[in-house]
């Protein structure tokens, strides 16, 4: 069939249809009714071909390419791999894209990069592991119920702090330790400091009114 074909148009290109046997490295095995041929895989094809899938080919006098997998036996797997050779991009330039699945949605990459001009995402729940976490803000607003943070060791450095509380505000130390460089001013209604030990002052001058 082949000779057949090359005899009367040497330069023509026909489709046939056939069933994918083998594979090695980039070159896959096809049986087709004219006999085993040794395919490649076509860019256009970006479903990657298995053992087993029918599949379309275009063959010419020289070469023989995958156009197209037709069909995949039931049971082969669900997965369906879309391979690509190099860099790709996915655009849509006047319109939106949508990735959408039942179950998970994975990403996964060397470096991932993500930009854009506004950003939304909602979640149930979130969970989120890394060795190591930086992050720059301009600007920071966090509204919630509950914040409930456990760290071995927490360091801040601000050059104003507020802080508001409205009902009670605790502290529970091991010790602690207190160092202002100018004045320390603490305004209450009423005052308790009670120690089993001692209380001491140490000042210049004393002043109880």
């Amino acid at each position: 069939m082949d000779n057949l074909a090359k005899n009367i148009h040497p330069d023509a290109v026909f489709l046939e249809s056939g069933r994918v046997v083998g594979r090695v490295e980039r070159a896959f095995g096809v049986l087709t009714e004219g006999g085993l041929r040794q395919a490649g895989r076509a860019v256009s094809c970006l479903v990657e071909p298995r053992t087993g899938d029918d599949v379309l080919l275009s063959v010419d006098a020289d070469r023989c390419h995958i156009l197209a997998v037709l069909e995949r036996e039931d049971g082969a797997g669900a997965e369906t791999r879309l391979l690509f050779d190099g860099d790709v991009t996915l655009a849509a330039p006047a319109g939106r894209v949508t990735l959408a699945a039942r179950d998970d949605l994975r990403l996964t990459s060397e470096r991932l990069t993500l930009q854009a001009r506004t950003a939304e995402a909602g979640f149930d729940r979130i969970s989120m592991m890394s060795r190591v976490f930086l992050a720059r803000f301009d600007r920071v607003k966090a509204v919630g119920r509950t914040l409930d943070t456990v760290f071995q060791r927490l360091v801040g450095r601000f050059r104003t702090s507020y802080r508001y509380v409205e009902e009670h505000d605790e502290l529970q130390a091991g010790s602690m330790r207190q160092i202002v460089d100018g004045t320390l001013n603490v305004q209450t209604e009423n005052t308790i400091h009670t120690a089993e030990g001692h209380i001491k002052l140490d000042a210049e001058q004393i002043h109880l009114a």
